[in-house]
This record gives C-alpha cells, structure tokens and sequence, in this order.
C-alpha cells in the first residue's frame, strides 16, 4: 500500500463528489417551477421555437439577421449540451466515487496485512 495512492484516490473521490454536487444542484434547479417556466418552457421550447420561425420571416432575410438569429438558436443549444453534461458528468462520478472507495478500502485492507 502506498500513502500516495490513497492520497490520489482520497483526491480523485473529491473532485467526483463536487461534480455530483453540482449535478444534484441542476437536478433541484430543474424540478423548481420557477427553472421550468424560465428555461425549459421559456427559453429551451418557446423562444427556441420562436427563433425558428424567423429564420423564415420576411423582415428577417438580411444575412446579419439570419446570422444572428442562427448564433441565438445555437446559444440555447450549447446550453442543453451544458446542462446535459452536467448530468452525464455526475453520474459517472457517482459510480466513481463508489469504485474508488473501494479500491481505497482495498489498499487500507492490503496494508493493515
């Protein structure tokens, strides 16, 4: 057993923990009706939507409009991808977290040998 490598595991629980953390935090967030009529009805649905349609507007044909309606369309996007990474991250280290500490209550076993 090597206090080093305990040392890196103890290190590696707490960062997965932070990244659970904030997963947990975005999961509160987004059950809150507040999060919902914002972002997921607000902005995700209704203004994402809205943005499509002027993509076909008339008033809305000048290739600066066109080009700053598509950055707006791929703002909410990257925002999804942001939230949805978050998720991804955090349940990866919540399986982490798991097999980390028990490798680390392995090393303590082999050590207390």
């Amino acid at each position: 057993m090597s206090d080093n490598q305990i040392s890196e595991i103890e290190v590696t629980i707490e960062q997965a923990k932070a990244q659970i953390e904030k997963m947990e935090a975005l999961g509160r967030l987004a059950n809150n009706e507040d999060f919902k009529l914002v972002i997921d009805d607000g902005y995700f649905l209704k203004e994402a939507s809205n943005l499509v349609l002027l993509l076909a507007a008339p008033g809305f044909a000048s290739e600066e409009e066109q080009n700053r309606l598509n950055k707006n369309i791929t703002a909410i996007g990257f925002l999804r991808q942001y939230f949805s990474g978050i998720m991804q991250i955090g349940a990866q280290a919540q399986k982490s977290v798991i097999d980390d500490e028990n490798t680390r209550s392995e090393l303590l076993e082999e050590g207390g040998s």
